[in-house]
């Protein structure tokens, strides 16, 4: 089974997305920083991500790389 990263992300429309990154093994990205992200296909295989009560309202979810914008 695979691991993901969960990131939230606010899009410029103030929708808020929860992005699964697989095997994401950066720093953690500051709150309020600028972010690109590029979807991916969902894995055809199990991904197992850390839950968060405060995240749970989030209902759009999709895979992708998130990288820092700088």
């Amino acid at each position: 089974m695979a691991t993901a990263a969960v990131m939230l992300i606010k899009t410029d429309q103030l929708d808020t997305i929860r992005v699964l990154q697989l095997c994401y093994l950066g720093e953690p990205f500051p709150e309020g920083a600028a972010v690109a992200m590029q979807p991916i296909k969902q894995p055809d295989f199990p991904v197992s991500f850390p839950t968060d009560p405060g995240n749970c309202t989030v209902k759009t979810t999709c895979y992708g790389v998130v990288e820092r914008i700088p």
